[in-house]
């Protein structure tokens, strides 16, 4: 086994242990190039410990982000639905508001009156019939009626003989009596019947003339209040029509508005946890890219300190050991700082110690 194979290329030492283990052929370079590959390891990681984080991140807020397309999705489709039947109903508001206010408007309720007087019934006279002589003698006829009687009794009598005598005068009266009771009197009584009768029947038919004219335009009249009466029931049945049909415009309006704005409460929820969501994930990668950002950052930071403290301490002992007897230490300017420099600085150090400056302590 050979000298080479207790060389330090990085950190550490040979398996062997003999008498002359301690070989410090450029143990100094060797370890400023362990801390930097230990520093650029740390960075590296905290590189790729950072875009995972980040990458992660990206997709739960992809995924949140596909979600409230979606639920966006569902609400312009809803919109697209409703928002038709809504602007209909919207649009009759203005219509809808002038039926309520004519519907409001007081209906006149005054009536016209009906003001003329009812016929009053005929007073009729009580019959009576008491004539007297020269009423009776005024009977038309009566007169010459009696004349022709007791001229035709006086030539009865005459014929007899009795023309001057007491009996032709009693003869005479007692024909003109009979004609009286038997003739005159009865149609002096029938005739004034008569006329009774006439103008009793004449004053009812005159009444009764006079009262269905008076019904007639009573009835005339009443009709004509039904009319108008009818006629402000109809005008007031097609205001509530009016307000019916709008109010049915507006309802579908309002029922579309209603399930509309109910599918976007419904819709409110996910959105916003889809949006909190996507919110949180962003920020949850940006933090833990920073954290190891940061971790690897720090790893650079203690990798390099433990590197230049170990480089001091093996200076000092290289310093200690050159002067107790010989030998020395790697110069400071032979130090590489890269990790491919100290690759090739580590490969020529184990092909020829001798050439850097190494030697053994024995």
């Amino acid at each position: 086994m050979t000298d080479h194979d207790f060389l330090v290329p990085v950190l550490g030492e040979g398996s062997w242990i003999k008498d002359y283990l301690c070989h410090f052929i450029g143990t100094g370079p060797a370890i400023l190039a362990g801390a930097g590959i230990s520093g650029a390891t740390s960075l590296a990681g905290g590189k790729k410990g950072a875009s995972a984080a980040t990458q992660a991140a990206n997709i739960q807020a992809q995924s949140q982000l596909a979600a409230l397309a979606e639920a966006n999705l569902v609400r312009q489709q809803n919109l697209a639905e409703l928002q038709p039947f809504a602007d209909f109903g919207r649009a009759g508001l203005d219509a809808f508001g002038g039926a309520i206010s004519d519907l409001a408007k007081p209906i006149d309720t005054t009536l016209p009156q009906f003001t003329e007087t009812m016929p009053s019934f005929p007073n009729l006279p009580t019959f009576s019939w008491q004539p007297t002589e020269a009423q009776l003698m005024a009977t038309p006829g009566a007169a010459t009626a009696i004349d022709q009687a007791q001229k035709a009794e006086q030539s009865r009598l005459g014929a007899m003989g009795l023309g001057g005598s007491p009996a032709a005068a009693i003869g005479a009266g007692k024909v003109v009596g009979d004609y009286v009771s038997q003739q005159l009197l009865p149609f002096s009584f029938n005739t004034a019947l008569q006329g009774y009768q006439a103008n009793n029947t004449a004053a009812l038919q005159s009444y009764q003339t006079n009262l269905q004219g008076y019904q007639s335009r009573e009835q005339a009249f009443l009709a004509n209040v039904q009319n108008l009466l009818a006629g402000r029931t109809m005008d007031l049945q097609q205001r509530q029509q009016i307000v019916n049909m709008l109010g049915g415009r507006v309802n579908v309006g309002l029922t579309a508005s209603n399930a509309l704005a109910g599918a976007n409460q419904a819709a409110l929820g996910p959105i916003t946890s889809a949006i909190t969501g996507a919110g949180a994930a962003q920020a949850s990668g940006i933090v833990g890219a920073a954290n190891a950002q940061i971790a690897g950052l720090q790893g650079v930071g203690n990798a390099f300190s433990t590197g230049a403290q170990s480089f001091a301490s093996n200076q000092l002992l290289g310093q200690l050991l050159a002067g107790g007897g010989g030998g020395g230490v790697v110069p400071v300017q032979n130090n590489p700082v890269t990790s491919g420099a100290t690759n090739a600085y580590v490969d020529a150090v184990a092909a020829n110690p001798a050439a850097y400056g190494g030697y053994n302590v024995s």
